[in-house]
């Protein structure tokens, strides 16, 4: 993008106050050259009504060696109490996560920054239940959070890559109780159209019963139903009985 496109972007928001969170994107900010990442930061950093900055990057992934000690000051220069600035990167298999992408993440964190991940889903590459989990744990060991499991776009060429859109949920509810909430990303899909992104999960909630003043949620773990009751005007804390599947049915029937 020119200068001018950016000046252009930069005016824009110092004119619209309700613009608090900028993500900078590309292509990949972090193949710019140190000076002009740098005058971004500035400028956001100057726009008193901008909170958040959010960096889109593969090059932890791709090319750690690009997170120099010498950009990790530029970004700590600018992440101050004005501007917060987060990283999100894309690992999307267990293979990405080596020690040169960890020793960078480690400079990005010591820079202040907070990093997620934001996974895509591809077909025969990293649709797989324990593949996804040994790479969420990965993840963690490098210090990096989930964030998203990406359905794939709908863009020319994609086609091959795409799954059904039931395989995330799948994999997703399958990590449940496999790893701690910080490693299980949101499974979204970014709509066409501008729709924006909408989170997909499995339904671990079936709904309120008020005959008997139950809600009834399903088990990650145990793959049972359970209820929560709590009488009205009662003092006592909501408790969880396990029932049957024979009861559960029952249930449904009454």
């Amino acid at each position: 993008m020119e200068k001018s496109d950016l000046e252009t972007a930069f005016a824009y928001i110092r004119n619209h106050t309700e613009v608090e969170d900028v993500v900078v994107s590309g292509g990949d900010p972090l193949n710019l050259a140190d000076s002009r990442l740098e005058w971004i930061l500035h400028e956001l950093n100057q726009i008193p009504h901008v909170r958040i900055c959010r960096l889109g990057t593969r090059n932890p992934v791709t090319l750690p060696f690009r997170i120099t000690d010498e950009l990790c000051k530029i970004i700590e220069r600018y992440n101050d109490d004005n501007l917060s600035i987060f990283c999100h990167t894309q690992f999307n298999h267990p293979k990405e996560c080596t020690k040169e992408s960890k020793d960078a993440i480690l400079r990005l964190l010591k820079a202040g920054v907070s990093v997620g991940n934001q996974a895509v889903l591809l077909k025969g590459i990293n649709d797989d239940e324990e593949i996804m989990l040994t790479l969420h744990k990965k993840l963690l060991e490098m210090r990096v959070r989930a964030y998203y499991l990406y359905d794939p776009e709908l863009i020319p060429g994609s086609r091959g890559f795409r799954t059904p859109l039931a395989r995330g949920i799948e994999i997703v509810e399958y990590m449940r109780g496999k790893i701690g909430g910080m490693g299980i990303p949101h499974f979204v899909n970014d709509l066409p159209g501008g729709g924006g992104k909408i989170t997909i999960g499995a339904n671990w909630y079936l709904g309120y019963y008020p005959k008997t003043r139950q809600h009834a949620f399903r088990s990650a773990v145990t793959k049972k139903i359970h209820f929560s009751f709590e009488p009205v005007g009662s003092d006592k804390e909501s408790y969880y009985p396990i029932v049957s599947e024979a009861d559960w049915e029952k249930y449904q029937a009454e």
